[in-house]
């Protein structure tokens, strides 16, 4: 056990601050005053002065050591970062470099100190607080990056199609609206920067996925109208739009299953002015249509009673 000692404490005492398991070390340092309790009882000791002397030394030292033990507590607290040791320091009128910090150093400055340690509990409970919102927003983060698009092939055999996009507007609305709780905590002075950068990117993409859902049931319809050469002889304008309209969905269907990560489709430049504009195309297609049809109507009445999917299954 003296080896165990000897060899440990100066660890503590001079080693990285940074790397000390404050509750680990309250418990060796139990076991061993309990061990020693023990010890003295036994003729290892009563009959040995030197071990007499020894037993006495460990122990004293051990209760010496205990002092420092609440100060160790507050100042391993998970969080505590290089601002909060500024903080630290202009309260206490000290200056300490983070990345040098040893248990002998904090003696020297008498943290254990009760008035000093009181003033340090204050900005180690901040930083807890801080912790547990950066750990909120690392974990959002975290979710929202594992979100994957997933696909299914139309019953054309070729037309890849993006699934479940209902469930991934609400992932993402729910992920907005939990970053809007933690835009009002009182301590997110000093994640503001990356809470609104979140909250940019999945307002951007939930914007884009009600867009992109619109663009892709108007494509699904329209591709299986313009592969009719009736269509595509009688509507030439609109059939070289509708070009124009399945090569952006190819090549984005194809970027997001090189890419599948939701997120990402924010990252896309002018995605969404891209979108919003073909969907526009779509409706201007979709009104010739709609015209080509009501012609059809005027030459055989008899087709007034058909419905336009019905009239173009005719054509096809």
């Amino acid at each position: 056990m003296a080896y165990r000692f000897g060899r440990t404490l100066p660890q503590w005492v001079e080693g990285r601050f940074d790397l000390l398991d404050a509750a680990q070390i309250e418990a060796r340092v139990e076991e061993w005053t309990n061990e020693l309790k023990r010890l003295q009882k036994t003729s290892l000791v009563t009959d040995h002065a030197k071990q007499q002397e020894l037993q006495k030394f460990m122990a004293d030292a051990l209760a010496h050591f205990k002092r420092y033990g609440p100060m160790l507590r507050t100042l391993r607290t998970k969080g505590l970062a290089a601002r909060h040791w500024r903080m630290i320091g202009e309260k206490l009128e000290f200056v300490i470099d983070p990345a040098r910090i040893t248990l002998y150093r904090l003696v020297k400055l008498e943290l254990y100190d009760e008035e000093k340690l009181k003033t340090t509990k204050q900005i180690c409970e901040i930083a807890t607080k801080e912790y547990s919102l950066q750990a909120a927003l690392e974990a959002l983060e975290q979710e929202m990056v594992a979100l994957e698009f997933e696909f299914q092939v139309q019953a054309d055999g070729e037309t890849v199609s993006v699934t479940r996009l209902p469930e991934l507007i609400s992932r993402f609305e729910e992920f907005y609206l939990r970053v809007g709780v933690l835009k009002t905590n009182p301590h997110i002075r000093n994640f503001l920067e990356k809470v609104l950068e979140l909250e940019k990117t999945l307002k951007s993409v939930v914007e884009l996925i009600n867009e992109w859902a619109a663009f892709q049931r108007n494509f699904i319809y329209l591709n299986g109208i313009f592969v009719l050469e009736e269509v595509t002889k009688a509507l030439p304008a609109e059939a070289k739009f509708f070009l124009q309209v399945q090569a952006l969905y190819t090549s984005a269907t194809q970027a997001f299953q090189a890419t599948p990560q939701v997120y990402r489709i924010s990252q896309r430049e002018n995605f969404l002015t891209m979108l919003v504009k073909n969907n526009q195309e779509c409706e201007a297609i979709r009104a010739g249509l709609a015209g080509l049809l009501e012609r059809k109507r005027g030459k055989f009445p008899r087709l007034f009673f058909l419905s336009n999917e019905e009239l173009i299954d005719i054509f096809g």
